[in-house]
């Protein structure tokens, strides 16, 4: 009943998150209109790749070493680690700060912001994984929606109360993130003896937790990198409407998203019925991806409207670009965590590494010339290419046809059939 407990906890948290952040990203638009939420997701883009690039995996370390290694110790050490990383961030961040686009031309004040966010970011990363490893998956679930709630919240009382800005944004973001860090830290230290510094276990969990954050870096990657590009070589505009095209599309993520932490909760069975499972799951999956694509293409411009109001029509050719991509990678974290969950974390790493290759030189060819039009190419080309390799693998190592993964066999047929007839009735 527990596992069953947790899994529904962590699912319905899952679908929340992506709620609060689909909402958050259209005040944001409302609030702030095309050309500075473009600026918006640039600046986001690069703190949450640079800020999980700087927590150096630690919080995977500490999860896999927090059997064997007192908490206390990993909580020094951890302390420590961030400490170095805040002095790193704010002596050679400052000055890399100048060759930003939107830093370059913002204050002093803007670049401050960027800066505190990034190492707070890791700190958030790292800290929240203690309440995973000591199975405080309450405290883990709520931290996460409090966060993203009162950025929302902060959000909508810009948007009535104070004129656009992108400083002020970034300061509301940096208010929900310190709060949200010092809350963590009063639920994680009070009480507790956390000067304890072994600087060997730390360099064992980082060692460890660099192999499993690339494939965390690789999946992030995928869906950043090209708002960077666009910051680079194309006007602020551009940016706005992709993030816009990418936050819609990604609602379609949602069961996936769900589906995945009910995989990597069937850990203990073996490993022909957890194959069997995800296949089950993935044809489902992958039905109402293509189903409701096809929707989100046909209803895109009639609910980019609705939502983002007529500034940000431009969005609709990009999210009808990048739909193929998006759908067909709704099977990119189920078979990837069937895959990490049973000892072959390098085969996914590997396969997303080379979707983000695709995407990435993709990227550098097609955003000059056609701005954000060439970015959702990009990831579209980018995000089917992770998936077509995954499958590869998967198919070659598990001698699995192609269409057990993606097409309903009979029994599913037969089992939707009944459940329309019991509706019907």
């Amino acid at each position: 009943m527990g596992l069953l407990r947790n899994t529904i906890m962590v699912g319905a948290t899952r679908v929340l998150l992506s709620l609060l952040i689909f909402f958050s990203d259209l005040v944001a638009a409302r609030y702030l209109g095309v050309e500075l939420k473009g600026e918006y997701f640039f600046l986001t883009s690069g703190i949450l790749l640079a800020g999980t690039f700087l927590t150096g995996g630690l919080h995977l370390g500490n999860l896999y070493y927090s059997r064997t290694i007192a908490f206390p110790v990993l909580a020094a050490n951890t302390l420590l680690y961030l400490a170095a990383t805040l002095v790193l961030v704010l002596a050679a961040g400052w000055p890399l700060t100048a060759y930003l686009p939107v830093l370059r031309q913002g204050g002093v004040d803007l670049k401050a912001l960027f800066l505190c966010c990034l190492a707070l970011e890791a700190a958030f990363a790292v800290f929240l994984n203690f309440f995973v490893a000591t199975d405080r998956l309450r405290e883990y679930s709520f931290l996460r929606l409090f966060r993203r709630g009162l950025f929302f919240v902060l959000l909508v009382a810009a948007w009535y109360l104070w004129q656009a800005s992108v400083t002020l944004t970034m300061g509301l973001y940096l208010l929900a993130l310190v709060v949200t860090v010092a809350l963590m830290g009063i639920m994680l230290f009070w009480g507790v003896s956390i000067w304890q510094v072994e600087l060997r276990s730390l360099g064992i969990c980082l060692g460890y937790g660099l192999r499993s954050q690339t494939l965390v870096f690789m999946d992030l990657a995928n869906l950043r990198m090209n708002g960077l590009l666009l910051g680079f070589w194309a006007p602020p505009a551009d940016n706005g409407l992709y993030s816009v095209a990418l936050n819609f599309s990604q609602v379609l993520w949602l069961m996936s998203n769900v589906l995945t932490v009910i995989i990597q909760s069937r850990v203990q069975q073996t490993e022909a019925r957890q194959l069997d499972d995800m296949l089950k799951l993935c044809r489902h999956t992958f039905l109402m991806a293509v189903l409701g694509g096809f929707a989100l293409y046909l209803l895109a411009p009639l609910l980019i409207l609705w939502c983002y109001g007529s500034d940000f029509q431009g969005a609709v050719p990009f999210l009808q670009i990048m739909l193929p991509g998006i759908v067909f990678y709704s099977l990119f974290s189920l078979l990837s965590s069937f895959m990490i969950t049973n000892g072959r974390a390098n085969s996914a790493l590997a396969c997303s590494l080379g979707g983000f290759l695709v995407n990435l030189l993709l990227g550098f060819l097609l955003i000059p010339p056609l701005g954000g039009r060439g970015a959702a190419m990009a990831v579209s080309i980018g995000l089917t290419a992770s998936v077509v390799f995954l499958l590869a693998v998967v198919k070659i190592r598990y001698n699995i046809q192609l269409r057990n993964i993606l097409f309903l066999n009979n029994n599913d047929k037969q089992y939707w059939l009944l459940l329309m007839k019991k509706a019907w009735q």
